[in-house]
């Protein structure tokens, strides 16, 4: 039976389980040829970087639960990881000791309840500040996720409490079950983050008007508010769609704020509990923890774009009806969880207490599905010839996707297709390590393997064999459209990245909530001071026409081919406002 709380099958004492992932298999699994140089799974060699306390129970236990990464100018890896009751550590890579940062107040009432993510930026050591997810007590006895971040202090010896600014409170009720709280920054600064479902259906991730069971994306700035919004979540990709197939009384209702959080990137999820971010591609992954009812419903994802991941009327293969097996405790047996007239191509949503969209979106099947384990998922492997490192991966391993699960389902390693559309084969690596519990696996900037086994601590898996490639260059995205501004000619289209197509800067600042913008169909007007650049593109990216000029001013649009959607990008000195313009 699958495990619907990931922390409950504690199958195995911690003492075992050390003893079960102490070395390598034995029976090494072949992991090909590289320019003449073999690899196998026995060419690895696992150490325990902190051991974890003992696990009495879900609610007492302090388990290590997430981590994050910071390289150091000497190369080594510092692991910043957080435990179950608010602890926030560092692994000191060079010195081989932990420091304690501090401790966050958090709600502990509920099972899974906690500080239950960690992220850090790229460009840590310039801007020390982290950001953590945990469960909150709020006024009037209210409850709350809390994405807050937090500087720390100079000499980067604790965590200043006193710095805690909110970004996002996400009303939760007080429930056992599925918090989430995996995540991650990209290279563009964009962080990406899940929240579980609360145990919720129709109300949280059927909901597009609430940010439980999904997968938001937000900028991290020093505005007021503390972050932006790119142009491109959830809502304006839906908006775009529906427009396409000429529904714009239903685009329009995407475009609404009120009925679409605009943090929004991925909605339907169950308990997203693991997330990455390809850094070469950033296709997004994650792992989908699916009910218990012993069939194909746990999931494994990879997406290019917002979608909407069917739950909770789907999960893999399977419908939430009646013969869909068990569901929640709180939803009496047999009840159909699936509106009348909803399908996998057109779910509805006909709760009354939900205030999002009705009509959502077809559905995003599963790139990957089984009926076991708990799906987590890790790292799409990136082999880079400048890392130094021998523990990391070899370049027989580059662009291959690991997976694990909760309940000693091991590691298991699938190979994409060039597009990332499916799954090419499926591989069981590192066979006689069993983590119990697995919460967290990721590549580090060392190149080595990093994972959290819940029931006892965090392990570094090195790769100790002889296959290197110093000329094996790190994989980079850029823009590889015709006629586009930055057009590499070198570059494989696989690698194309439509925000690196125009502007040519990797960080761009998506303004939201643009007062000064007006577009209709025959003139975009700026009444904001200051230069300005307009940009009208197709939805491949390709610049049709630039426009300049000094606000206020009105721009007339030219005649363009109808019926088509076209995107305008306006770039200011205070960021860039990205809109759709359908002309039909």
């Amino acid at each position: 039976m699958v495990s619907t709380n990931p922390f409950f099958k504690q199958r195995f004492s911690a003492t075992a389980a050390l003893c079960l992932a102490a070395a390598i298999s034995s029976q090494a699994v072949d992991l090909g040829t590289y320019k003449g140089c073999a690899a196998n799974d026995g060419q690895f060699k696992q150490t325990l970087i902190f051991r974890g306390p003992e696990i009495p129970s879900t609610r007492d236990g302090n388990g290590v639960l997430k981590l994050a990464f910071v390289s150091q100018a000497d190369a080594s890896v510092d692991v910043y990881f957080i435990q179950k009751r608010g602890a926030v550590k560092r692994y000191n890579g060079k010195a081989g000791t932990v420091d304690s940062l501090g401790l966050i107040t958090v709600d502990l009432s509920r099972e899974e309840q906690g500080l239950i993510g960690i992220a850090l930026r790229k460009d840590f050591l310039k801007k020390p500040e982290v950001f953590l997810m945990y469960s909150a007590t709020e006024a009037g006895g209210k409850y709350s996720f809390r994405l807050s971040r937090f500087a720390l202090t100079t000499d980067l010896s604790r965590v200043d409490n006193a710095s805690e600014k909110i970004l996002l409170k996400i009303p939760r009720e007080s429930e056992d079950w599925h918090t989430g709280g995996g995540m991650v920054f990209d290279d563009y600064g964009d962080l990406w983050g899940t929240v579980g479902d609360n145990k919720k259906t129709e109300i949280g991730p059927g909901n597009t008007a609430d940010l439980r069971g999904g997968i938001y994306r937000i900028h991290p700035d020093d505005s007021p508010k503390g972050y932006s919004v790119p142009g491109d979540n959830f809502g304006p990709h839906l908006s775009a769609y529906f427009t396409s197939k000429g529904n714009a009384a239903l685009a329009a209702q995407y475009q609404d704020t009120a009925k679409v959080k605009p943090e929004i990137y991925v909605k339907g999820t169950r308990n997203a509990y693991t997330i990455t971010v390809d850094p070469v591609r950033r296709w997004l992954a994650w792992g989908d923890v699916g009910p218990d009812q012993g069939k194909v419903s746990e999931e494994h994802n990879l997406v290019k774009e917002p979608v909407f991941g069917g739950w909770p009327y789907f999960a893999g293969e399977e419908d939430m009806s009646v013969s869909g097996g068990r569901f929640y405790d709180n939803i009496p047996s047999g009840t159909n969880n699936i509106p009348p007239g909803s399908t996998r191509a057109a779910p509805l949503n006909q709760e009354p207490l939900a205030t999002g969209v009705k009509q959502l979106p077809p559905i995003r099947e599963p790139i990957f599905a089984r009926t076991t384990a708990c799906a987590m998922t890790g790292p799409i492997i990136r082999y880079n010839g400048a890392v130094k490192d021998p523990g990391q991966m070899p370049p027989q391993l580059n662009r291959k996707w690991f997976n694990s699960g909760c309940d000693g389902f091991g590691f298991h390693m699938m190979t994409l297709d060039s597009a990332g559309e499916k799954v090419l084969s499926e591989q069981k690596v590192f066979p006689t390590i069993s983590p119990v519990t697995l919460v967290d696996l990721k590549q580090g900037p060392d190149g080595a393997l990093y994972y959290i086994s819940w029931m006892t601590g965090i392990y570094r898996i090195a790769y100790t064999g002889a296959c290197q490639d110093e000329t094996l260059a790190a994989e980079k995205t850029g823009c590889a459209e015709p006629g586009a501004s930055n057009y590499d000619p070198n570059l494989p289209k696989a690698f194309n990245d439509p925000r690196l197509c125009a502007g040519g800067t990797p960080i761009v600042k998506i303004l939201r909530d643009a007062q000064w913008l007006r577009i209709d169909r025959r003139s975009i007007s700026v009444s904001a001071p200051g230069e300005h650049e307009i940009e009208i593109l197709d939805l491949k990216g390709r610049t049709l026409l630039t426009l300049k000029g000094h606000g206020p001013m009105s721009h007339e649009i030219p005649a363009l081919p109808l019926p088509r959607l076209y995107q305008i990008r306006v770039k200011t000195s205070a960021g860039v406002v990205v809109r759709q313009l359908p002309l039909i």
